[in-house]
């Protein structure tokens, strides 16, 4: 199969990268913002001089300090890129297409997990720097609906983490790996969140599955085996790494996308449907990837 990765710099990317490569069964074309020959990857401007069996658009946000810092920017870059691969189906109807979305897309909320029936929930009278991301993804999975002859697959991450991520990041598991590894105590307030960590291998093997089945018009969401409530996931890194916390009103954190309480899937019918069943669980996940991260700075 031939297939073109647009955003090939962003570390999701990177991770789905480097398992098509063990692979070694595609032909694989990467592009992102400048010519990068060190990694095979061509500018944008190169994008559509080859024939692509699979699109697969990486291009996204994947902090929430860069979120907060893109604004509404985000709306633009998100529909330039988009538009750039949907301009190519419509000329090659037969290529698929996979674009990264983010469960962000259902807006605010999140008292409960989302399932099959939840409602995407902005609040249009007053729209702020945390909804332009979803808002970004609402849109583009919306135009993605209308085009029910195109193949499509929206593949919604919630949380993500595997070891190429760095460390300094501005999610809560990433403060409390910096922790750790400094020997200082992490602070939170007690909101006990629950958050669902995809590792790379269940992402990778989901991705498996969307090129193995055929064309389809749909979203998927991700999902890990377990997600995990903030409080159990502290106790487990105090268990395996000796983590110390504390519980303050006073923190400081970066919500770019707004509080989400149980962010997480629970509609896991659509990613079954593809074949797929994850193997690691929330906290096996940030065990090894905290882990690695303690490797590699050490």
């Amino acid at each position: 199969m031939k297939i073109a990765i647009v955003g090939a710099t962003s570390q999701i990317a990177g991770d789905w990268i480097s398992h098509l490569k063990h692979q070694n069964e595609h032909v694989v074309f990467l592009y992102g913002r400048t010519d990068r020959p060190e990694l095979g990857i061509k500018s944008y401007a190169a994008f559509g001089q080859e024939n692509y069996d699979l699109v697969a658009n990486f291009v996204g946000v994947g902090d929430p300090a860069r979120a907060a810092a893109l604004g509404t920017s985000i709306l633009d870059i998100t529909h330039q890129f988009d538009e750039l691969v949907l301009g190519y189906l419509r000329q090659h109807p037969g290529c698929r297409y996979v674009f990264l979305s983010s469960g962000a897309a259902f807006g605010g909320g999140f008292e409960l997990p989302i399932n099959e029936s939840s409602c995407a929930s902005f609040s249009i009278n007053t729209l702020g720097t945390q909804d332009w991301y979803g808002v970004s993804k609402f849109y583009a999975e919306a135009k993605h609906r209308s085009l029910k002859d195109l193949g499509i697959v929206d593949l919604r991450v919630f949380n993500y983490l595997s070891a190429s991520q760095s460390i300094d990041a501005r999610f809560m598991i990433n403060d409390a790996a910096r922790a750790i590894h400094s020997r200082s105590v992490f602070k939170t307030n007690s909101l006990d969140l629950v958050r669902d960590y995809l590792s790379q291998t269940d992402f990778c093997s989901l991705m498996d599955c969307i090129l193995h089945h055929g064309a389809i018009n749909m979203a998927v969401d991700c999902f890990s085996a377990a997600p995990v409530s903030k409080f159990d996931l502290l106790k487990a890194l105090n268990v395996h790494f000796g983590l110390q916390y504390e519980v303050t009103e006073h923190i400081d954190s970066v919500n770019a996308t707004g509080v989400k309480l149980n962010y997480f899937s629970s509609n896991h019918g659509p990613a079954h449907k593809l074949g797929y069943t994850p193997k690691l669980g929330s906290i096996d996940n940030a065990v090894e990837v905290i882990s690695a991260w303690g490797v590699r700075q050490g």
